[in-house]
């Protein structure tokens, strides 16, 4: 397989992609992304899709960073998975996995998912040498939005009966 293959996301990959670690886990779906259009987008898809976790958004990788510690040290629930922006001002997406990975001792970290305009194999291999679980371009069409959210329920449905 080549790097590209098994980074990459598709709709019949994901639930390998995310694991089981994901469907025992209750946590919200986390989004950081600087876009606002962008985060109304995904907001919009996820309200319409069939996924029934709470979903948290950032604006920025410190105000996610915040957050994380705060929720590491309190009753607040992890991420269940993070989808993550390459492309943002002051620290990018590569750059929040990095500071992730650092304090994954005292952070538990999620299944990270990097979203991206870029479908780059220079950063796909980075998103990789950083521990990301997956990448995904962003889609043009609302409709793929949506069809990953509801994809992202039925792993968690088809995980937890494999179990």
């Amino acid at each position: 397989m080549t790097p590209m293959t098994d980074l990459m996301i598709n709709l019949e990959n994901f639930p390998e992609i995310i694991g089981k670690e994901f469907a025992s886990s209750t946590g919200p779906v986390v989004v950081v992304d600087d876009d606002p259009q962008q985060r109304q987008i995904l907001g919009a898809c996820y309200r319409k899709s069939n996924c029934s976790r709470d979903i948290i958004f950032f604006k920025s990788g410190e105000e996610f960073l915040d957050w994380a510690g705060h929720a590491s040290t309190s009753k607040e629930s992890m991420p269940s998975i993070l989808l993550l922006d390459i492309n943002m001002p002051e620290l990018d997406g590569f750059e929040v996995l990095q500071l992730l990975r650092q304090e994954a001792s005292s952070i538990h970290l999620p299944n990270v998912v990097m979203l991206t305009t870029s479908s780059f194999q220079d950063d796909i291999d980075r998103a990789k040498g950083l521990g990301a679980n997956g990448f995904w371009p962003k889609p043009m069409a609302i409709k793929d939005y949506i069809t990953f959210f509801n994809t992202l329920n039925l792993a968690t449905v088809a995980i937890a009966t494999d179990s």
